[in-house]
């Protein structure tokens, strides 16, 4: 199943990433950027970045790091496809809704080039 990439990008821009670390940590503005401690570890001092442009994270502490969609596969442990479902119920988003009869691979015509480059011979 794959989402469409306009989606995928509408998703990201109505889930601010502020809003959903803030769910799980508290941030503190460190100028145009917000700290907070890293919700994947313990400890005492904030390491836990968050960018506003482009939107994302990263902890010093850990290494984690990346965008809304990430951050949520991460606290509740979802797949991909999970996390962007459960970040576009959240803005009230649709998901798109697929075709199980469309195939994104033909698989005849991979068959038929196996069979015309079949190198065991």
């Amino acid at each position: 199943m794959r989402i469409p990439e306009s989606f995928i990008q509408e998703v990201i821009l109505r889930n601010p990433l502020e809003e959903i670390v803030g769910q799980y940590a508290t941030l503190k503005r460190a100028g145009s950027n917000m700290v907070c401690c890293c919700p994947f570890h313990n400890e005492k001092t904030p390491s836990f970045t968050l960018y506003s442009s482009p939107s994302h994270y990263y902890c010093y502490g850990c290494g984690a790091g990346g965008d809304v969609i990430t951050f949520v596969r991460m606290m509740e442990n979802l797949d991909y496809v999970s996390a962007v479902e459960y970040l576009a119920n959240r803005a009230g988003l649709p998901m798109p809704v697929f075709d199980p009869a469309e195939k994104r691979v033909n698989k005849k015509r991979f068959y038929e080039m196996n069979k015309k480059y079949d190198l065991s011979k």
